[in-house]
């Protein structure tokens, strides 16, 4: 009972470890763009509370 359960969880760590592996550099890009539209957003926000000072 155990041995499977240690087997199960082995598994599934490995599995998930390449998942992380083949995702990683998409994951990376989308929260670089996720970061890049956050900052413009923040961005436009603050120029359209201050008009004066863009």
């Amino acid at each position: 009972m155990q041995e499977t359960r240690l087997r199960h969880r082995r598994w599934g760590l490995s599995n998930l470890r390449t998942r992380t592996q083949r995702e990683a550099p998409e994951v990376e890009q989308r929260s670089a763009r996720t970061i890049e539209v956050k900052l413009k957003r923040a961005a436009e926000c603050a120029a359209e509370a201050h008009p004066q000072s863009a």
